[in-house]
């Protein structure tokens, strides 16, 4: 069952990927995964590689250092490319680093089971169900000839406004 389950999500994912973007949706989500990298290290060091709490954690820490890591070349006024790949791969590494030093896990969690794994897949199934709509429409053309991007800068905003609001808790 967990098995079909993740290969209907992969599918799901990769069917909402092609129908909003085509090769550019994979190429976005690529970049994703990027920028995802620098937190796995905190992430694996909190709760141990094998847990699925280290990896969602280190998830976000990785979205967050890098958006903070990329918002410090803006702010010294360095912003080109390369520095934005050079201070993301200084911070990986650095990140990659530490967490050697650090004795895994900080943090020991109960067992993740198989039945945490069906109800985390089914639960993520409803994702390109609930998003898939709305980013159908992002840079659609209105009758004037402007792009819109209103559905997205919603998300983006009411996402970026909950992790504000758990990160201040």
């Amino acid at each position: 069952m967990l098995v079909a389950a993740s290969i209907a999500f992969a599918a799901s994912v990769a069917l909402t990927l092609w129908a909003l973007a085509g090769l550019t949706g994979f190429g976005y989500l690529a970049l994703f995964l990027i920028t995802c990298a620098p937190g796995l290290p905190l992430g694996f060091a909190l709760f141990g590689r094998r847990h699925i709490a280290s990896w969602l954690t280190g998830i976000v820490f990785g979205y967050a250092l890098t958006s903070l890591v990329w918002w410090v070349v803006v702010f010294a006024g360095r912003a080109s490319t390369t520095s934005f790949a050079v201070a993301w791969a200084a911070a990986t590494l650095g990140l990659w680093l530490l967490r050697r030093s650090i004795t895994s896990p900080v943090v020991t969690l109960p067992a993740w089971t198989r039945r945490d794994s069906m109800a985390l897949v089914l639960l993520m199934l409803l994702v390109p169900a609930l998003v898939g709509r709305p980013y159908a429409t992002l840079g659609s053309l209105d009758t004037s000839g402007n792009h819109q991007y209103r559905a997205y800068f919603i998300a983006d905003f009411v996402w970026h406004t909950a992790l504000t609001a758990e990160l201040a808790k």
